[in-house]
């Protein structure tokens, strides 16, 4: 266990940054229904993490659209797709 401010404090930290996350997704043509799953949550190590949930696949695209620098293209017909 860690102690109680030392979650406080990694609690306030993963919300901000979750709390970004939804808005910049959401500004990027993403409803809020779609980004109610990205949430930050804290392990009982004291470790932050933001959860981005399930994706609908049109939603999963618009998110990839949304990062201008990875671009997606196919590896071949049958492979899957490959980020450079």
């Amino acid at each position: 266990m860690i102690p109680m401010e030392q979650y406080k404090g990694a609690r306030v930290e993963v919300e901000r940054i979750a709390a970004l996350i939804r808005a910049a997704l959401t500004r990027a043509g993403l409803s809020e229904h779609d980004v109610s799953g990205v949430r930050g949550v804290v392990s009982r190590t004291g470790r932050g993490f933001v959860e981005l949930g399930s994706l609908r696949a049109g939603v999963a695209a618009k998110l990839l659209e949304a990062l201008p620098s990875i671009r997606a293209e196919p590896a071949d017909e049958t492979g899957p797709t490959a980020l450079r």
